[in-house]
């Protein structure tokens, strides 16, 4: 009987990893990596080496289209953009305008807590407005920032994780990934 339980157990130890590793895989493709830190959009404007604004898209403003554009990043250790993902349900024509020149942005790298360069997860929003002077194009700006630079944890937060795989991917044509 003794004999039996322990294979029983084995076998279901055995079910649970052959019906949850290749979740656990999937899951993995699609949540970034665990060693990526997490900086606030205040770091992402601050250190921009290379920063190319957005045009507003003549189609856009015929149809009388503004508004935000939400965009999360993903940095290399050599402060190149990797992956751009956006909000979903933005419009088209602003997420092509933002991930065409975001691609081309450059930042200075981020020195980790243990001395060397690591990837960044960061965000940045774009606010498209059509007022009397013309349509124009900017880096949304919400407020003083209290965090300002610092390194606000690695990317563990479950939120951004859901974000990250809910939001859209941008193809970004010289990604890494």
């Amino acid at each position: 009987m003794r004999k039996d339980r322990g294979h029983s157990l084995i076998a279901l130890a055995f079910l649970f990893l052959a019906n949850t590793a290749p979740s656990m895989v999937c899951a993995s493709q699609e949540e970034p990596k665990k060693l990526h830190a997490l900086l606030p959009e205040s770091w992402a404007r601050k250190s921009a080496i290379t920063k190319v604004m957005p045009t507003y898209p003549p189609e856009a403003v015929q149809q009388g289209v503004s508004g935000l554009v939400h965009i999360k990043i993903e940095t290399s250790p050599e402060g190149e953009v990797l992956r751009i993902k956006v909000k979903p349900r933005t419009n088209p024509l602003l997420i092509k305008a933002v991930a065409d020149t975001v691609k081309q942005w450059k930042f200075k790298p981020w020195l980790g807590l243990d001395g060397v360069y690591e990837p960044v997860f960061s965000r940045l929003i774009f606010h498209f407005s059509l007022s009397t002077g013309g349509p124009h194009v900017e880096l949304y700006n919400p407020g003083p920032n209290p965090s300002d630079v610092q390194q606000l944890s690695y990317y563990n937060s479950a939120r951004e994780r859901r974000e990250w795989r809910e939001w859209d991917e941008v193809p970004t044509g010289g990604s890494k990934h």
